[in-house]
């Protein structure tokens, strides 16, 4: 920005001695404090003297340190000077030299500078305009200066930087300067909000826009119209500024109209001038050129000859070769027009005929394109036969926008440009009969690169195909080198750094090893690439990686000497089972890489504990504490090991579980749940201990259930005891005593208070029309919610109570609510609940009548609310985060174990859905597919087909909002 303020001020110089331009901050500062604003700013420097010398001239020293500050330009102090009365002890030595250096100041003649002579107005409008890079105006005279400043001064006027009629040869003070440097200095800071400066085309498929203040590039956009059709753009190239942007075009070239860039993607209050328009034409060629220098051309069948025509952008025209003619004077040439990959236009014709004369025969050739007749045309003569002096190898070109060779089967394409022995091209078809020899070599020598040159049926082009068999772990670049005809062209190769695994450790493992233990313990392998960065499980497996990384188990262990390649452990050694009898042994777990590019040896030692053996209870969930009208309640105690593990191996201990009368004769039996059912059957209490032993920890995990009868009131306490068994002298122990206890309380001497639990908003679910057909009742709907009551003790307890209890339900607005008793067939709506719908938006009281726990009637209400707000995912979440499956067909959500809650906390699972996909719109994708088999998406049904040998890929499932969640899913 300073360059571009000295640059205004040089011309404030010129006009500021003559020209007035008030603003309110003219009046309100002195010309001494302006200056003095300016010099602390930077923008001026100050006298050597002290003294501001505003009534000075401006001396030709003083105006050569002005000079190379608007130049952007540093002191030079050269050790011999330039003029021999300048200095080199002088304050402006250092000034003169570099403005001299640059051509901005000359020398008065024989070889003085005069640096104390005053400077003219013309000088100084000279070298403002020679800085500001304005053309002068050739041979432009202009009445009061010199003629030398003529072509200068009228540039300077048609640019409107100067007033016509000044004294263009009166001298300049500093003082009448500073009254227009001060304003020009306010009115250039940087503006509070950006403003598109301009815009305009600068290639046939390129417009540039000028904002007058930096961005933010990763918010700014553009949007480009002609007339009111919208213009579709690529990527924006910002200039390192941030204040120039290229909108270069996606599908159309630049035409004749009227075009507006709009600026958006800032906040609205950070933009005061939004958009910019300019006018364009159509492309037009301006020049046609022989790019060969040479007035030869080959003796042969298929002689070129490269010829570029330019647009108005300075650019290659894009017109095709259709649109240029080529003439000869001769007949039976063929002669027509082609274009190459670059652009180039390249004339073919056949100079081995009968009517030309080898090393004699002259052919004029003209091209000329065909709309405008601009033309170029020169004379050849018909030389030998072609054949290659020179190669070029052009840019090479990586797969997509990459700049590397990275990942195996990668290929970098190298352009191959043969030249004759008269500097014009040499293509396939031009050496028919004989034969090109290559040879192409890459040097250091890479194992994993591979050079093939041929033309690839290329149209005649030949290039050289340079591909990488295998990542490599350290980025290098190569130098590939083409050798053809005696000649030799090279070009650099990069291989970037792949992630090959160069470093190698362990992964934390948390568990523990016991000894006898039979189930699986996985050790997590990492690894580290050349540049640090940690492969991924997947990067670490794969052929490169799994070659070169090797593991090994050594130790009282049954092990994999193998890193796991496929499902939820991927990356680990799976330890399968530990010897019996091996505690305070060690296991040893190597890791290594022994490859010429990396050596790295890790270990890990393990040491195995005392076999696992069960230490405590722990209450996992608990019941109520009380119960009415026979409700029954469920809770879990879990058997846990001396290493705070799940465990069920009871061989040498057993869990004696009695149920225990506390209080009256209570009919409150006890049951067993899942596998537990069998064992327990229906325990009452005072009957004999229940004792689980050996195998059976995983029955008395699976938990137990309260079971109170209706009309018998009483408490019983469930007792839990952990007993290490007697072994040899040593005595039978009690580890861990754990109760659970619940009363069925007699309500005639209690009293509860009923409550309608609030249901949460409901959806307008009927009225949407969303619902499907069958499950569009309040009896059959996944979205219809139930009835239940609330029951409390005056204490404020829950009391566990039975729901069948409800009998009647109404809604004081039908229109909204509607309710009806479950079917117990479809949807999980039980048969002795009520169920409410919402219909439409609005509100309604529900009221229920219930079975109090003293026989009475009574009722509870409460308001529901019923919204038309769209349904929408909340919560999407896979079950147990990775599924096996073989080669089948499945519904996505069942291999997913699939859970959907929406905003209305109602929950989906299995084929609900897809039932409710209208309002759900879940959907799903199979990514990351490994092994040699397929798997396929029906995306009308949701199923997925697994074919062949598939080791494992991920599903997702998406809802509409973004909301994902994704399982593994392995054989």
């Amino acid at each position: 920005m300073k360059k571009s303020l000295s640059l205004l001020l040089s011309f404030a110089l010129v006009f500021g001695l003559f020209a007035s331009m008030a603003s309110a901050a003219d009046t309100q500062l002195t010309t001494a404090e302006k200056y003095k604003v300016l010099v602390d700013k930077g923008i001026l420097k100050g006298t050597t003297t002290g003294n501001d010398g505003l009534g000075d001239n401006l001396t030709r020293a003083q105006f050569a340190t002005i000079a190379i500050a608007l130049a952007g330009l540093q002191a030079e102090k050269p050790a011999t000077a330039t003029f021999t009365d300048v200095k080199s002890s002088e304050w402006w030595y250092g000034a003169i030299e570099a403005a001299a250096k640059a051509g901005l100041v000359e020398g008065t003649g024989a070889g003085k500078f005069t640096p104390r002579a005053d400077v003219t107005v013309e000088s100084v409008i000279k070298i403002a305009v020679t800085i500001a890079k304005i053309e002068p105006v050739k041979d432009a005279k202009v009445e009061g200066a010199s003629d030398w400043a003529g072509p200068y001064i009228q540039a300077a006027l048609d640019k409107g930087l100067i007033p016509a009629g000044l004294d263009y040869k009166s001298n300049a003070t500093r003082g009448q300067s500073i009254d227009v440097v001060y304003p020009v200095y306010l009115g250039q800071q940087e503006p509070a909000k950006v403003s598109v400066a301009s815009a305009k085309a600068t290639g046939v498929k390129e417009v540039t826009v000028a904002l007058d203040k930096a961005v933010d590039t990763a918010k700014a956009t553009f949007t480009l119209k002609k007339g009111a059709v919208s213009v579709a753009l690529n990527a924006t190239k910002w200039s390192d500024d941030k204040k120039t942007a290229v909108l270069p075009l996606k599908d159309v070239k630049i035409s004749e109209g009227e075009y507006t860039v709009t600026l958006a993607g800032l906040e609205a209050d950070a933009i005061d001038k939004n958009s910019g328009t300019f006018t364009a034409t159509n492309e037009k060629v301006e020049k046609i050129e022989f790019v060969t220098a040479s007035d030869e051309i080959a003796y042969s069948a298929k002689a070129k000859v490269k010829v570029k025509a330019s647009n108005q952008y300075g650019e290659q025209a894009s017109y095709p070769s259709s649109a240029y003619s080529v003439f000869t004077g001769y007949t039976g040439l063929g002669e027509r027009v082609t274009k190459d990959d670059e652009g180039y236009l390249i004339i073919e014709l056949n100079t081995n005929v009968n009517s030309i004369t080898q090393n004699v025969s002259q052919i004029p050739l003209t091209i000329y394109y065909n709309e405008t007749r601009v033309m170029a045309a020169k004379t050849f003569k018909v030389g030998n036969a072609p054949f290659v002096t020179k190669i070029e190898l052009g840019d090479v070109k990586y797969d997509g926008t990459k700049t590397s060779l990275t990942t195996a089967g990668e290929t970098a394409i190298v352009p191959i440009k043969l030249y004759d022995q008269y500097g014009n091209p040499i293509t396939k078809d031009q050496v028919a009969g004989s034969t090109i020899n290559f040879n192409q070599f890459i040097q250091p020598h890479a194992a994993n690169l591979t050079a093939t040159t041929d033309d690839f049926d290329n149209d005649n082009y030949f290039e050289t195909k340079v591909v990488l068999a295998k990542k490599e772990a350290k980025a290098a670049t190569y130098t590939l080198s083409v050798y053809a005809g005696g000649t030799s062209a090279t070009a650099s190769i990069n291989v970037g750094a792949g992630k090959v695994a160069t470093k190698v450790g362990f992964g934390e493992f948390s568990n523990v090893l016991a000894s006898g233990d039979t189930s699986k313990a996985y050790i997590p392998i990492v690894a580290y690439d050349n540049e640090g960065n940690q492969l991924t499980k997947d990067e670490l497996v794969d052929s490169v990686n799994a070659a070169r990384v090797k593991v090994s188990v050594s130790g009282p262990v049954v092990a994999s000497n193998t890193i796991i390649a496929s499902g939820p452990n991927k990356g680990s050694v799976e330890i399968t089972s530990v010897n019996a009898n091996t505690a305070k042994s060690t296991v040893f777990i190597t890791a290594s890489i022994a490859e010429i590019d990396a050596q790295d040896f890790k270990t890990m030692n393990i040491n195995i504990q005392e076999a696992r053996q069960p230490e405590t209870l722990v209450i996992d969930s608990s019941s109520a504490v009380k119960a009415v009208l026979g409700a029954n309640s469920d809770f879990k105690i879990l058997i846990q090991d001396q290493y705070g593990k799940k465990y069920s191996n009871l061989a040498g201990y057993q869990v004696d579980v009695t149920l225990i009368n506390t209080d009256g004769t209570p009919a409150i039996t006890l049951l067993g749940r899942d596998s537990n059912v069998a064992k327990v059957g229906t325990a009452v209490a005072g009957a004999p201990a229940i004792s689980y032993t050996n195998a059976e920890g995983s029955q008395f995990n699976d938990g137990f259930t309260f079971d109170t009868t209706a009309s018998v009131y009483g408490k019983v306490q469930f007792k839990a005891e952990l007993i290490k068994l007697a072994t040899g002298t040593a005595p039978q122990t009690s580890l861990k005593v754990v109760t659970q206890t619940i009363e069925s309380i007699d309500p005639s001497k209690v009293d509860l208070t009923y409550s309608l639990k609030d249901p949460g908003a409901l959806f307008a679910a009927k009225d949407s029309g969303l619902l499907p057909s069958g499950f569009d009742a309040a009896d059959t709907s996944r979205l219809a919610k139930a009835v239940t009551i609330e029951v409390k003790d005056t204490a404020g307890n829950s009391v566990a109570f039975p729901g069948d209890l409800v009998q009647t339900v109404s809604s004081s607005n039908g229109l909204a609510v509607v309710y009806d008793q479950g079917t117990g067939v479809t949807n999980e709506n039980d048969a002795d609940k009520f169920y409410l719908l919402g219909n439409k938006a609005g509100t309604s009281t529900v009221t229920a009548t219930v079975y109090s726990a003293k026989g009475e009637i009574v009722s509870a209400s409460g308001t529901v609310t019923v919204k038309a707000d769209a349904v929408a995912v909340e919560t999407i979440s896979a079950g147990n985060g990775d599924k096996q499956a073989a080669a089948n067909t499945y519904n996505a959500y069942d291999l997913m174990d699939l859970k959907v809650v929406d905003n209305y906390g109602i929950e989906y699972k299995a084929t609900n859905i897809d039932r409710y996909k209208k309002l759900l719109g879940v959907t799903y994708t199979v990514t990351n597919v490994k092994g040699t088999g397929s798997v396929s998406l029906n995306s009308g049904t949701n199923q997925v087909t697994i074919n062949g040998t598939v080791t494992e890929f991920l599903l997702t499932a998406q809802a509409p909002n973004g909301k994902t969640t994704t399982t593994l899913v392995y054989n």
